[in-house]
């Protein structure tokens, strides 16, 4: 949920050099794909917009309530967490930070089917609540700690050296500098618990929040028109991170590869150390949990209630619908990849070189899906591209594109920092010593953006295998992920199935990041999140 830095802060590289024409190219190509994928959707959901009726005053009132206390106890224990690895000098911080953010690699309702698993068919606002708090966790410890361990603990020392006592320090220090984080950090995951669509469908209880009740309307009901208002309705809290993460906290966007870079400089005294030590061991164990139990789950032989060893729910992932399901799975990640790739690196390149005025609506239009959550996008492109008589209706091309036009804006800030390493200088030695145009990139670009193209393509082949909120609106017979079949499963109460066919998606991530960081080169491979 953020974007790349201003286009008017670039430095442009000295006019007539032969990447010019890519650029003018690449902006003459970006630029109605843009307006038919990014435009257009967004006019058909904000043209379809009526007053709210009760019923979506009510699940907005829900899930406000909802968002809001999701967000409150994953602030305090990101915060917790973010300290404890980042300065407070606990051991195994590494391994803390890995166990966190490893059910991240999963469908985004990893929780909510452990869950499950554990709790049997119990429901209800609870229930969502921690849910949410074990899917939004890692995102919001990746913001902290990133920013935590940015901080110059020289002022640390400076307060102490004039008498301040440690508390004193954090509160009048740390706490202060760490203000603006916080403040993003809160608003991100209230828009993603707001959003969220996967928890809410398998917890609320038969209580709809606004995506469930978008998700009847537009699919239980075939009426797009009427899940326009809800959607709208959510854009708020999305178009207000997005702005404030573009405008007061760019450096927000976290890199996996960033964690634990640095270790403290002063541990913090034992009886802080200890107990935060505690809490960060059992968030790292209740996280790793998550996916271990949901593997469990698919081994007993009646989830939540017979666990004796049992394989009958993996051979139920021969049976043709779910096969051809994890199929549709890879193809959509693997397009996803290719396409995510190049679009955000096309769109990066025709900013940097086109003018002002087009560059500044370039930035904005592929800015835009920032604000959107995964159910708005679907039912905006519902409207504006699902219609029965539109060319992408119904097809795997039309899951490409939304997962592609939603996550771009994330990919094209890191392809922009990518693309800023390859500077003007560069490009004027290659020309000077006679390359051409192929040439230059063959021996300038390539090599230099080979490591973030790999971590961009993973990027999108994960949201293309796990992504559930946009693909759930947009998959019909012919073209139904995994993800959603695994929901669709989960939601009748075949948890065995569904836990087996969530090990297969995840097992399929795991080896598509062992792949893309060998492809990447070791400690290249920094996989933007959010």
């Amino acid at each position: 949920m953020t974007g790349p830095a201003s286009p008017g802060a670039r430095a442009l590289p000295r006019a007539g050099l032969p990447t010019d024409l890519v650029g003018t190219g690449a902006a003459a190509l970006v630029a109605p794909l843009l307006a038919a994928f990014v435009a257009w959707p967004i006019a058909r959901l904000a043209a379809a917009l009526a007053p709210p009726d009760a019923a979506v005053l009510d699940a907005l009132v829900r899930s406000v309530r909802v968002a809001g206390a999701s967000t409150l106890v994953t602030l305090a224990l990101a915060l917790a967490l973010a300290f404890a690895v980042t300065r407070a000098g606990i051991p195994g911080r590494r391994l803390v930070s890995a166990a966190c953010l490893l059910p991240t690699f999963g469908p985004p309702f990893l929780a909510a089917l452990a869950l499950d698993l554990l709790l049997g068919p119990a429901r209800g606002p609870g229930v969502l609540v921690a849910a949410q708090v074990l899917t939004f966790l890692p995102y919001a410890y990746l913001l902290l700690a990133t920013a935590l361990d940015g901080l110059d603990v020289s002022l640390d020392e400076a307060a102490e050296s004039l008498g301040a006592r440690r508390l004193t320090v954090l509160r009048r220090v740390t706490l202060v500098l760490l203000r603006p984080r916080l403040a993003t950090t809160a608003l991100v995951v209230f828009a993603l618990a707001l959003g969220d669509f996967a928890n809410p469908f398998l917890l609320a209880g038969g209580h709809p929040v606004l995506t469930t009740l978008m998700y009847a309307r537009a699919v239980g009901a075939h009426d797009a028109v009427a899940a326009a208002t809800p959607a709208v309705l959510l854009l708020v809290p999305g178009v207000l991170a997005a702005l404030v993460l573009a405008r007061r906290d760019p450096g927000a966007l976290p890199l996996v590869a960033l964690l634990a870079r640095r270790a403290p400089l002063r541990p913090a005294p034992a009886l802080v150390r200890w107990p935060l030590a505690a809490l960060a061991v059992l968030a790292a164990l209740v996280q790793s949990a998550v996916p271990v139990l949901v593997v469990a789950g698919s081994l007993g032989a009646v989830p939540g209630g017979d666990w004796s060893p049992s394989f009958r729910h993996w051979a139920g992932l021969a049976a043709p619908g779910v096969a051809s399901a994890v199929l549709t799975s890879v193809g959509l990640g693997g397009a996803a990849g290719l396409a995510g790739v190049l679009l955000a690196f096309a769109v990066a390149h025709a900013i940097r070189r086109a003018r002002p005025p087009l560059a500044r609506v370039l930035w904005w239009l592929a800015l835009a899906p920032a604000a959107l959550p995964g159910a708005v996008v679907g039912v905006a492109y519902l409207l504006a591209l699902g219609a029965p008589a539109g060319p992408l209706a119904g097809t795997f091309w039309i899951l490409v594109a939304g997962v592609v036009c939603w996550r771009l804006p994330v990919a094209l800030r890191a392809a922009a920092e990518a693309l800023g390493r390859v500077g003007p200088a560069l490009e004027e030695a290659a020309v000077s010593l006679g390359a051409g145009l192929g040439r230059t990139y063959a021996r300038v670009f390539v090599p230099l953006l080979a490591a973030p193209a790999w971590s961009l393509f993973f990027f999108f082949f994960v949201e293309g295998v796990v992504t559930v909120s946009v693909v759930v609106f947009l998959a019909s017979p012919g073209a139904t992920p995994g993800a959603v079949t695994l929901l669709e499963r989960a939601a009748r109460g075949e948890l065995g199935g569904a836990c087996a066919l969530a090990a297969v998606l995840f097992a399929l991530v795991l080896a598509a990041a062992a792949s893309a960081r060998a492809l990447a080169g070791p400690g290249r491979l920094a996989v933007p999140k959010l």
